[in-house]
């Protein structure tokens, strides 16, 4: 069943190369033949996380041999036999707990077109979820999905948003398909050239993506985002203070924001937290609406 799914995979990637198709999706589905939707977990069962009797609840489990259980059922990996009714059971459970790799093979299970509970819609959902928990595999296949229109119906504005979260978040196939339609894209940072930037600044921001839709409409206008820097210097609870357009520009902005990195603030030598701190960010459309990213203040 899973390679009859990533077999098919692999023809709407190939489908996805027709006239009137987005140039990014050109690029992205030649580089991502036969694409493996689901993320590799590398789960290796501890000794006590043999396979479980299907009496026992899943109550008795921690999440890590949920995922455990997932993962060999579904793969017919580390000694599990191969079988996707129980590997639908298990990764529901993990994915429910939280885990974005069980959620991204969840979302596999769902696409299955064999499985009795075959179900385009509830994988997508699912790899949204994992894709929220930051995980840039789902962003790109979430660009897959939406770009070729195989699974649901087309939408190429979701595609590009989805490519580019999974580019920022370091992606590589995404990356390397944005070089390919911009030379002049530059890829975000790695976490060792971001410790270089701030021994010399006290922030790092990034400019969000002008939402698509925005950009054709010719729409402008601007957010305010309030957060928290965690001692750590990342933000955290985010949240939109004002809005114009009203929920125009919202979620670019909270997610440009929630890549902003800070030099921590110290108090007596001790990392402490800030709270309310705010940016603003403007949407401005420049001569070349192709080249507007919206700005970060």
């Amino acid at each position: 069943m899973l390679s009859t799914f990533r077999q098919s995979t692999g023809i709407a990637c190939r489908r996805a190369a027709a006239p009137g198709r987005i140039a990014l999706l050109f690029a992205l589905l030649a580089l991502a033949p036969g694409l493996p939707v689901a993320v590799a977990a590398a789960v290796t069962p501890d000794a006590q996380d043999t396979a479980p009797p299907s009496d026992l609840v899943s109550e008795s489990f921690g999440n890590r041999a949920l995922l455990s259980f997932c993962q060999g059922h579904l793969y017919g990996e580390n000694g599990y036999p191969l079988d996707i009714e129980k590997a639908f059971r298990w990764c529901r459970e993990s994915a429910e707990r939280g885990s974005a790799a069980a959620q991204m093979m969840l979302a596999e299970i769902y696409l299955m077109d064999d499985w009795v509970e075959h179900n385009p819609a509830e994988a997508v959902r699912w790899y949204t979820r994992a894709e929220e928990q930051g995980n840039a595999h789902a962003a790109f296949v979430l660009a897959v999905i939406y770009g070729t229109g195989d699974v649901v119906p087309q939408d190429r504005d979701k595609a590009y948003v989805y490519l580019m979260r999974a580019a920022s978040a370091g992606h590589s196939d995404a990356i390397e398909l944005l070089r390919s339609v911009n030379p002049d894209y530059k890829p975000p940072p790695t976490e060792a050239e971001i410790a270089v930037i701030l021994e010399k600044n006290s922030a790092l921001k990034f400019a969000p993506v002008y939402p698509p839709q925005a950009l054709r409409e010719g729409t402008e206008g601007y957010t305010v985002v309030e957060y928290t820097i965690d001692v750590t210097g990342r933000t955290a609870d985010l949240r939109i203070i004002a809005s114009e357009p009203a929920g125009v520009f919202d979620e670019a902005s909270l997610n440009a924001a929630r890549k902003f990195r800070y030099r921590p603030t110290l108090e007596d030598g001790v990392p402490v937290e800030r709270r309310g701190v705010t940016n603003k960010f403007t949407f401005e459309l420049e001569d070349d609406p192709g080249q507007s990213p919206g700005k970060s203040e």
